[in-house]
């Protein structure tokens, strides 16, 4: 029996919790166990590992990255859908003002002002056309709580005595209950191999605070956990210095 490192309580729980969404491809064995992390509060939570997994649903089907129910499939952008078949994985884009019928028989929903919907071009070399599709990412207050959810659940992997100091409460109040506010920095990785990495965390000179870098597919993340965000400047400096104002930015919310 410990304590939750979400709601603090005494937990009898067996539940394992992937610190990285299971169906996102979470590095084997990277969980924790012995009841770090109630029912209640693993189950609570789910809603922010499904804000990730949005984010990160066309990288994952392209990988073909297996979850519990086979093969991953794209159906929730509205103007396109993507499946597995035994010749490799299909793509449908809607660009219409209107619903299309696919080769199945579905209606594809016409492209609209969605965030979620995806804007593609066809460039016709010869007879040979090549279709380009952009996406917006990151822009929901939930994903970011999702990100800061696995770097703080990345700590309890690597510190696991240390996560339940009061310090780290506000941390658990924004990603629980979406309170206060977290800032991120993400980049480009640099290589586009799928990839889910996770890296000890980086502790400040003081000895008292932490940030998490880790990888999730083809982006790196650096999430400050420090109470005060007083080790986002230092990791901002240091991008300014090593990539200039571009290749990089930040989520703040």
């Amino acid at each position: 029996m410990c304590n939750c490192i979400w709601c603090k309580k005494r937990n009898s729980d067996a539940d394992i919790e992937h610190i990285i969404p299971e169906a996102l491809g979470c590095p084997e064995n990277f969980v924790l166990t012995g009841g770090a992390v109630c029912g209640t509060c693993n189950n609570g939570l789910g809603h922010l590992d499904r804000a990730v997994l949005d984010e990160f649903d066309i990288p994952v089907f392209m990988s073909g990255i297996r979850g519990k129910s086979g093969l991953p499939q794209v159906n929730s952008r509205g103007n396109m859908v993507g499946h597995w078949t035994a010749e490799g994985p299909i793509i449908f884009i809607n660009m219409e003002r209107t619903p299309v019928k696919i080769l199945d028989g579905r209606a594809l929903a016409a492209a609209g002002k969605s965030k979620r919907n995806v804007k593609a071009t066809v460039n016709h070399i010869g007879n040979i056309g090549k279709v380009s599709f952009q996406t917006r990412m990151g822009e929901g207050r939930k994903f970011v709580r999702g990100i800061v959810k696995i770097a703080f659940s990345s700590l309890a992997f690597f510190h696991p005595s240390e996560v339940l100091a009061a310090d780290f409460d506000s941390i658990r109040c924004f990603v629980t209950k979406g309170l206060g506010a977290r800032k991120i920095i993400w980049m480009p990785a640099p290589d586009d191999t799928f990839k889910n990495e996770v890296r000890p965390p980086l502790r400040h000179e003081s000895g008292d605070y932490y940030a998490v870098s880790f990888r999730l597919a083809m982006v790196d993340f650096i999430v400050d956990l420090s109470p005060d965000l007083r080790l986002f400047e230092i990791f901002k400096q240091k991008a300014y210095e090593l990539y200039g104002a571009k290749g990089w930015s930040w989520l703040s919310l």
